[in-house]
């Protein structure tokens, strides 16, 4: 059960010691950001790679001849992939694993670029049913508006 007026005694509360802490020359803190934040090291490259492999090893996705190298944190991701998302996907768990940065260097397959192109969007703007109507010219009704309207008024003009 929340009580009225809380939210603001903590509110003005806040104002209350920040103020008082510019007053001495300090910097206005916040109690969750004075307490250091507990972060692991990072892996060491051979951990990191390992992690990364076992990632993708119990994942869906298959990528041919997949080679993982770690340099500093940086995660080198290198093979070909049949499916565009495996690429994705790779990375996401290379990210997950702990890698600083992804070089994602997964080539796609032929056969994964030609089904890309298929799907791609169309190059031409498609034409919307919308026109330029200059004020005062009234809307002239089409057969498709025409029987939308006998069968909202039921017949009627």
């Amino acid at each position: 059960m929340s009580v009225p007026g809380r939210s603001v005694l903590v509110i003005v509360g806040s104002i209350l010691l920040a103020g008082g802490n510019l007053a001495q020359g300090r910097p206005p803190t916040i109690a969750s950001a004075s307490k250091p934040k507990q972060t692991s090291p990072p892996p060491d490259d051979s951990t990191l790679a390992e992690a990364v492999r076992r990632a993708i090893g119990r994942s869906k996705i298959r990528i041919d001849g997949l080679r993982v190298r770690a340099e500093r944190g940086v995660v080198i991701l290198e093979g070909r992939a049949d499916v565009v998302q495996h690429k994705a996907v790779a990375t996401r768990l290379a990210k997950r694993a702990g890698a600083r940065w992804v070089d994602n260097r997964i080539q796609l397959t032929e056969a994964a670029r030609q089904r890309l192109a298929r799907r791609q969007p169309r190059t031409q703007p498609r034409k919307v049913g919308v026109e330029f109507r200059p004020p005062g010219v009234a809307l002239q009704p089409t057969k498709r508006s025409a029987g939308a309207a006998k069968r909202v008024t039921g017949g009627q003009p």
